[in-house]
């Protein structure tokens, strides 16, 4: 059983008025630091600027936590810069992000794991991303409600340009301070604002804007974002956000026009901006979110995007490419963990058909790997049942048959 801080919710929904004061204790205390590093280690990630990685770190791990324990409760913690990394984005561009090091990732656990409990309480249940047992599948299957209800036909798609780049620190800092009063807390949050990022061995400084990458900054986000899911929820918009994407399902286009003449006003209170050119009013089944897309008259329901698909059929040809040398297990294992990991995400969809149709697809992939690797001059041709029995390969088609039937057993 580990580090339990549900009594600070209690307390919130019992006193929502009342602020918080004393929580550093908490966040230092070594169980909570024990627990943060243990999290840390399941997501695994890359060194930050000190180069240390999770099994260094490790290595030594009891004199660390007493190390950050002593830090903490002396008030001489003080983060260090991010390392900036850049990942492909789907439009072609660079998204920057920001890798904190072990150990600053363990103290942003500890405050999120103390902080999350009181933030909770007042989050809306239009929110979904980044929040305990939310999920981006619950989000669609809202959409989906509001799109199968005969009324609702229009829907503002709605994208903040470079949310995390442009977060105002004042603004976060003063929301944060709504409902906790412990100095030391906000001096830290405060702290990794402003902690700047490296790049490429030099130093800039971070006068606007959380880094993407680090723990803190999704609950941040929701902290931050709050203010708009209230604001558009008082005014009677049927709000759906996931993160800094969010959808307003609306009965009429006229609607749908109020709802964006209103986002625009708070965000600009909040000092950001919608982004012109991907935010748009569009008929509800012309539109595409979390990455699925709505199906038309007579091919209803929600699919993955074609982007989606591609994605993963990009993943099994590089994972299979004819001249990979890897072990055929390991090839496997890297496309059961694709499989999976896609297949769970997009079983809530209409893909009775597409998983069968990308199984097939699969199974060419692997069987010509394979194949190759047996024996150059072999026409022995492998079936679905050796490739799913001898080489456990795994089925969409299976995982999806899984789902309905515990669906419908519920």
């Amino acid at each position: 059983m580990g580090v339990d801080f549900r009594y600070l919710k209690k307390f919130k929904y019992k006193y929502p008025n009342r602020k918080l004061y004393s929580l550093i204790d908490k966040v230092y205390d070594l169980r909570t630091l024990k627990e943060a590093w243990e999290r840390i280690e399941k997501n695994q990630g890359c060194a930050g600027i000190d180069g240390v990685t999770i099994q260094q770190f490790k290595s030594n791990l009891k004199r660390h936590l007493w190390e950050i324990h002593r830090e903490l409760k002396t008030g001489r913690y003080d983060p260090p810069p991010v390392l900036r990394k850049h990942i492909p984005k789907k439009d072609g561009k660079l998204r920057p992000l920001g890798i904190p090091t072990i150990k600053d990732r363990i103290v942003q656990q500890a405050v999120k794991m103390v902080l999350e409990p009181i933030f909770e309480v007042k989050f809306l249940d239009c929110s979904y991303g980044y929040r305990p047992n939310r999920s981006a599948q619950q989000a669609m299957k809202k959409l989906e409600y509001y799109r199968t209800g005969k009324a609702y036909r229009w829907t503002l798609d709605g994208d903040i340009r470079r949310f995390f780049d442009n977060v105002d620190h004042d603004i976060v800092i003063g929301l944060v301070a709504k409902e906790i009063s412990d100095g030391q807390v906000l001096d830290l949050i405060t702290k990794w604002l402003k902690a700047g990022v490296m790049t490429e061995g030099k130093q800039e400084e971070s006068k606007i804007g959380t880094p993407q990458g680090g723990v803190i900054s999704p609950l941040l986000a929701n902290i931050y974002l709050h203010e708009f899911d209230v604001y558009m929820i008082e005014r009677k918009h049927n709000l759906i956000r996931y993160a800094d994407d969010f959808v307003v399902i609306c009965t009429y286009e006229k609607r749908a026009q109020k709802a964006l003449e209103d986002a625009k006003e708070i965000l600009d209170k909040l000092k950001l901006q919608l982004h012109p050119e991907k935010t748009r009013i569009v008929h509800t089944e012309e539109m595409q979110f979390l990455g699925f897309r709505i199906g038309g008259k007579g091919n209803g329901g929600m699919k993955p995007t074609q982007e989606a698909v591609t994605k993963l059929k990009q993943k099994v040809k590089e994972a299979t490419a004819r001249n990979r040398t890897t072990p055929v297990d390991e090839i496997v294992r890297k496309t059961n963990a694709a499989i999976i990991g896609w297949g769970h995400y997009y079983k809530i969809g209409t893909v009775g058909r597409l998983y069968p149709k990308l199984d097939q697809y699969i199974r060419t992939r692997l069987r010509i790997y394979i194949e190759k690797k047996v024996s150059r001059h072999s026409h022995q041709r492998l079936s679905n049942y050796t490739l799913g029995v001898k080489y456990g390969l795994k089925s969409l088609g299976h995982l999806f048959k899984q789902y309905q039937q515990n669906s419908q057993s519920v």
